[in-house]
């Protein structure tokens, strides 16, 4: 048995045979799914973090389990903090270069930090 850990991608039905995508990293993984979908598999969304068990020889499902979706909130959050901290670095950078007074450089920081940042909704 194999295990992988990605994001849900779809599932349907094809040729008499039930599917699940997964993607994972740069790939997107196909598996069949050996009976109906459960519900929990059909209220899958498109972008959760899903967690596989399957056969290696038929890539066959055994079992698929969600990740809660506070623990995705809380990683995606994660990720955006450290874009935001790389982000307002940035900005500092770039209004010292603008101006040699260090309050004005702060102000025109600040002011570049909002118009460059994306909201959270929008990251990613």
């Amino acid at each position: 048995m194999g295990e992988v850990t990605g994001k849900f991608f779809g599932a349907g039905r094809k040729n008499n045979r039930n599917w699940v995508a997964v993607d994972v990293d740069e790939e997107r993984i196909f598996f069949t799914y050996p009976k109906d979908f459960p519900a929990e598999v059909r209220k899958l969304r498109r972008g959760s973090q899903v967690t596989v068990e399957y056969d290696d020889v038929t890539r066959e499902i055994g079992s698929i389990a969600v990740i809660s979706e506070a623990e995705v909130a809380k990683d995606k959050y994660d990720r955006y903090r450290v874009y935001q901290i790389k982000l307002l670095k940035e900005c500092l950078e770039d209004a010292a270069k603008i101006s040699r007074d260090k309050e004005d450089a702060k102000v025109i920081a600040f002011a570049l930090f909002e118009k460059r940042c994306t909201p959270l909704v929008y990251f990613e």
